[in-house]
């Protein structure tokens, strides 16, 4: 089980409806993500959608400084796995708590070559989960 800080040691994004999506290679930062998509707010397809008998999501993806505010849509999914990896670290969750809810493939493991780290968790009163 995961231990709750209440004194988070990262910096929130400040609330910026207007604030773009900045994609760099398979880096993404956008400060809040208002969760109106259906199913993920990020999407990397790969794995079976490329249809060329191989696993591969990506080279290597960055997900950073960012706020994820619906609590009822999975915010990040990895469709396969990345060649590098993929990192998730330094974002503010409506979830809860880590889980499927909150990322595809769950759970984040050196085998996936995904990586959750340093996120906060919950709607109101966001704590680090490690």
């Amino acid at each position: 089980m995961a231990d709750r800080q209440s004194a988070p040691s990262l910096t929130l994004p400040r609330t910026n409806w207007e604030q773009p999506l900045i994609h760099q290679g398979n880096q993404w930062l956008s400060p809040i993500r208002p969760g109106n998509s259906f199913r993920h707010n990020f999407d990397m397809h790969g794995g079976a959608d490329r249809k060329d008998g191989t696993e591969i999501a990506g080279e290597r993806i960055l997900i950073h400084h960012n706020t994820f505010l619906n609590p009822k849509v999975r915010p990040i999914a990895i469709r396969g796995k990345p060649c590098d990896k993929a990192e998730i670290y330094n974002n503010w969750f409506a979830q809860e708590k880590p889980g499927a809810e909150v990322l595809r493939p769950w759970p984040a493991s050196p085998e996936s070559k995904v990586f959750l780290y340093n996120n906060a968790f919950g709607r109101t009163k966001p704590v680090i989960l490690e």
